[in-house]
């Protein structure tokens, strides 16, 4: 009995070594409503750029700035290109954006000290959605603005 409780001692001594830290994104429902309010910048864009600038402090994901070029906006943009940071791992909520691709966007104030700063980041749980399946979405926010024009 004494050496299958070494035995098991040891098992789980080495799983613990091994193992790497559990991580999860786990998204309550929002709505439209506290969405917008709670993002500081709301506009549909296309990705024209998406740069990785480095890991988290985590060491588990990387952090991306995404380029925007911005064809309708409901709040929070003034030119006709906004850089947005993100994580690429769906895990630590980021959002995998593609090049190309257009998107609905909610966008806040980085809030994250420690990390490259653009001033807004976007997660998986901000409201933000793929076009064109966003568009109950923008219905309940109406008519965009915009893009804004080139000064």
């Amino acid at each position: 009995m004494k050496r299958f409780c070494v035995v098991g001692a040891l098992v789980v001594m080495t799983s613990l070594a091994y193992a790497k830290p559990a991580l999860a994104c786990s998204c309550s429902g929002g709505s439209v409503r506290g969405d917008f309010r709670a993002a500081d910048s709301v506009f549909m864009a296309k990705v024209a750029t998406i740069e990785a600038v480095g890991p988290m402090p985590n060491g588990h994901d990387r952090t991306v700035i995404v380029t925007f070029l911005i064809s309708g906006f409901w709040k929070g943009v003034v030119s006709q290109q906004i850089q947005v940071k993100t994580h690429l791992l769906g895990s630590t909520c980021g959002f995998p954006f593609q090049q190309g691709q257009e998107y609905l966007v909610f966008a806040a104030k980085t809030k994250i000290l420690g990390e490259p700063s653009v001033g807004l980041e976007t997660m998986a749980c901000t409201g933000l959605n793929e076009l064109p399946g966003a568009a109950s979405i923008i219905k309940q926010l109406g008519r965009p603005k915009g893009p804004p024009t080139a000064k």
